[in-house]
Formats: C-alpha cells, structure tokens, sequence
C-alpha cells in the first residue's frame, strides 16, 4: 500500500509462484528469490538474510504453554511445507540444529505452500516455522508469537532481488528496485552472519 501511495504513475504486475523457473522468464523485470546470490545473468543484491524460528497464536501459546521448552515441540501440533527445494528448512532440519531429537514428529499438519502454513498458525492451528521478515509484521501485530523467545537458526542462504543484466535498464524498474532496497535498509536486522543456533 505505501509503495502505492508514492508511486501512483507506475502499474505493476506481481507474480507469486514457488517455481523459479516461471520467477526468471523474460517478461519479468525484477525478481526476489530465495538462494546463494549466484543466479548466471542477474545481478543480486541481499534484500534479508534467512532468520528461521517457530511462531504461533498468542491462544495457542496460552493453551500450549509447554511448547516454551523446545524438547516439547515434537509433540506439538506442527505446521509443515512441502517444498521442492531440498535445501528448504523443515522441522525435522529446524529441531535437529537445535539439538533436538527427532524420533517423533507424528502430529504435523502439511501445506504445499509456505503463506497458508503462516496463516494456520495464525489461526491457531499449531506451530510453524517463521522466516523472519516474512512474518515480522505479523508478530508486531501480535497476531503470532515466538515460544522460543529469540532462539532461531540462521542459514547461508537469503532472499536476494534480481536483476537481469541482458535486458535494457528503464526508469521504473529502478525506482521499484531503489523503493525495495530503501525499504530493506529500514528493517531491523538479523545480524548472524552464518548458519547457527543463537539465543537472542
């Protein structure tokens, strides 16, 4: 909506999709992805790092509150994503940084995409894995909460935007490319620069 207000001349076409392939065709101007930042043909600039904790409703805590101990979480009701991305972090990977067993996980409730895993949490389903940013806005509003507090694990990986470089620059793609860097300078950071297992 803020981007709207200030750039009422431009129209834009968002496309959502779990396929990179479909995120990189050539009538895409911009593009952010999850990755390494080494996409042959784009330049990449690191809009957020990848901040990975569990997240739920403020009811489903209170009903919950066992779930504040992180050896309890495999018996919880967990929020799964199926994905096609191998290196896409699950529960099993997620508890196993942590150090937690993971001999159980039989309560999980699977979605084939990430946005209505957060809105199950958000709903009170269970508890699912947040990527921070991604749900910061929601936590802000109290719509969901971290029963770890700030424990999370940081990977290698981040949401890079792309920009391919065989297609000619205009001025549009740059003010939208300047309003989502400005935007991510302004953001709180993750500061862990590597994968690891930290209390905030």
């Amino acid at each position: 909506r803020k981007f709207r207000e200030a750039n009422r001349h431009l129209n834009i076409m968002l496309v959502a999709s779990d396929d990179d392939g479909e995120c990189l065709a050539e009538t895409v101007d911009l593009t952010i992805l999850r990755g390494d930042g080494d996409w042959p043909g784009y330049d990449a600039q690191l809009v957020f790092g990848e901040t990975i904790f569990p997240v739920c409703s403020p009811d489903f805590l209170a009903a919950n509150p066992d779930i504040c101990d992180a050896e309890a979480l495999p018996d919880a009701q967990l929020i799964e994503v199926s994905s096609s991305h191998t290196e896409w972090m699950n529960w099993r990977t997620w508890l196993t940084q942590i150090g937690v067993p993971t001999r159980r996980l039989e309560r999980t409730m699977l979605f084939n995409t990430y946005p209505p895993s957060i809105h199950a949490a958000v709903d009170g389903v269970g508890v699912a894995l947040g990527w921070g940013h991604l749900v910061d806005q929601l936590l802000e509003a109290g719509k969901l909460v971290r029963p770890l507090g700030g424990r999370h694990v940081r990977t290698e990986h981040g949401y890079y935007l792309l920009t391919p470089r065989n297609r000619p620059a205009f001025p549009g793609r740059q003010e939208v490319a300047e309003w989502l860097m400005n935007v991510s300078a302004g953001r709180t950071r993750y500061l862990d620069a590597k994968p690891q297992v930290r209390t905030e």
